[in-house]
């Protein structure tokens, strides 16, 4: 497992003050089509939302995660703007059997926050960028009070069947009604929770895991997980499911 890991290493740069307890998590890269940054400029708003509370400036991180970056005006900001910087230089993807939109293609780097190595925090909260704080003490629960992983909101409705996900390793089941999905009518029907906003205690273990489910392949992740079977098609996320 060592050797995937040393795979998937991350530079890790500070970029202001001393490194504190607790940390918010965002994943940023470039999009397809101009603007490019918009999920930048979307961590910017963020960062500077959460600072206005004195409790962030003292307590939190302010972290951005992005491969690397060779425009210098992009890297001033980001100085300027967070607190740690970190880079990936191979992206956490899968080979998918159906379409998928490009666009969705890096957010399995998202699971670079398990790798306690770098991120070592007694809580990290993982945001979305197209997000927008109304009331930054809810985030400050998500990080001091919330026990176990908390995840963001239920998508979609749709019951499938009763079979609940027993997941017996680890202890815990996922009532079916999260995970259920058929494909019906040239349409999806999908039940995950959203990962736009994850509250987690990193845990180089499972970031391991992790790393080998990706390089085994989605068919393999089909197999070990059977809420991931069947599903297809351009509205797919792929990291929400394999998160759920």
């Amino acid at each position: 497992m060592s050797n995937i890991n040393n795979k998937y290493s991350l530079k890790n740069y500070r970029c202001q003050g001393k490194k504190k307890q607790y940390a918010i998590g965002m994943l940023v890269y470039p999009g397809n089509n101009l603007p490019k940054w918009n999920y930048l400029f979307g961590a910017c708003m963020i960062s500077h939302q959460l600072k206005k509370n004195s409790w962030f400036k003292n307590n939190c991180d302010i972290l951005i995660l992005t491969p690397e970056i060779s425009e210098l005006n992009v890297l001033s900001l980001i100085k300027k703007v967070f607190d740690g910087h970190i880079i990936y230089t191979e992206s956490l993807n899968t080979k998918f059997p159906f379409k998928t939109n490009p666009r969705w293609y890096g957010v399995f780097n998202k699971l670079y926050f398990w790798n306690k190595n770098i991120f070592d925090y007694k809580r990290l909260l993982i945001l979305d960028t197209d997000l927008f704080i109304i009331n930054s003490q809810d985030y400050i629960d998500l990080l001091t009070v919330a026990l176990g992983p908390v995840a963001g909101c239920y998508e979609n409705n749709f019951r499938h069947s009763n079979k609940d996900l027993d997941l017996a390793d680890i202890n815990v089941i996922i009532p079916d009604k999260y995970t259920s999905y058929i494909w019906k009518d040239n349409k999806s029907y999908y039940n995950m929770v959203n990962a736009g906003v994850i509250s987690l205690e990193p845990n180089t273990n499972t970031f391991s895991t992790m790393l080998k489910d990706l390089e085994n392949g989605w068919n393999n992740l089909a197999n070990k997980y059977p809420a991931l079977k069947g599903k297809k098609d351009d509205f797919f996320y792929p990291e929400q499911e394999y998160l759920t």
